[in-house]
Formats: structure tokens, C-alpha cells, sequence
């Protein structure tokens, strides 16, 4: 009877055989070839000799950070979140800090409103046109401007 190659204790000699201690299972599971969080772009100014060292999150290294921990699809989708929740924040704080009245923006909310004028405006129109005669005084009006409630 002719004995099989592949028996359970025999081992092809043709094939690579790897340990856990092998230089590629160590180089696979190692984290050394991510590449680093922050990265550096250097800005040249015209009065200064060395450039001026800029940092910034590495795009890549955050998207190999949530592939790795939540799965691709759903680290994308993380991914993508993310990156519009802070362009949000970064408009809020824009019309926050960059406006005048310094109020926070509001949410959109219907239309706006059309009144083109204030009620201190309307007010002094209103009692204006009483005073000409423009407005028949038997009749009663149908809306109080001139109280302040």
C-alpha cells in the first residue's frame, strides 16, 4: 500500500512553513507601518529662513484608526460624521464670532419672517396716519399697534 503525502505528520517540503515568531507574522500584526497621527506641512515666509512647521491630523491615519476599529463600512460612515459634524462646528463658530450681534445662528426653522419694518417704525406710521385724517375714526381698528403688548 502506497503511503499519502498528506498524512497528519508529514509536511510537504515545498511549502513555507510560519511560527508565530517569523519576522512576517511579526511584521503583519505589527503597528509600526501605520502612518503617524500628525503630519507637518512646512510654510515658507519670505522674512523668515526656515519654514514655519504646520500640523495637521493625518487623514489617512484616522481612516486606517476607524477601518480598524469599527469595520469599513461603518468606520467610513463614522468617518464621514465626523468630518461634517466639524465642518458644522466650525460654521456655528464662524457666525457666532464673525457677526456682529454675536448670537449663536439659529436653526432653519420655516420661513423667514417678511416684516420689513420694526413695530417702534409701524407705531410712528400708524399714529401718523390717524393724525392726517387718513384713517376714518368712527370705524375701530382692527389691530393694536399702539399698545406695547
Amino acid at each position: 500500500m502506497a503511503s499519502s503525502v498528506y498524512s497528519p505528520g508529514h509536511r510537504s517540503p515545498g511549502l513555507p512553513v510560519y511560527s508565530t515568531t517569523s519576522s512576517a507574522v511579526r511584521e503583519k500584526f505589527s503597528y509600526h507601518n501605520l502612518s503617524p497621527w500628525l503630519i507637518s506641512i512646512p510654510l515658507p515666509l519670505p522674512c523668515i529662513r526656515k519654514p514655519l512647521r504646520l500640523f495637521f491630523l493625518n487623514p489617512r491615519r484616522l481612516h486606517q484608526f476607524t477601518i480598524l476599529r469599527f469595520g469599513r463600512a461603518k468606520g467610513s460612515v463614522i468617518l464621514t460624521l465626523a468630518f461634517l459634524s466639524f465642518l458644522f462646528f466650525i460654521f456655528a463658530l464662524a457666525k457666532r464670532f464673525g457677526t456682529r450681534e454675536k448670537k449663536w445662528p439659529r436653526p432653519f426653522l420655516g420661513d423667514p419672517p417678511t416684516l420689513v419694518y420694526k413695530r417702534e417704525d409701524l407705531q410712528r406710521i400708524w399714529q401718523w396716519e390717524i393724525a392726517s385724517g387718513h384713517y376714518p375714526s368712527r370705524r375701530p381698528s382692527k389691530h393694536q399697534l399702539l399698545s406695547d403688548t
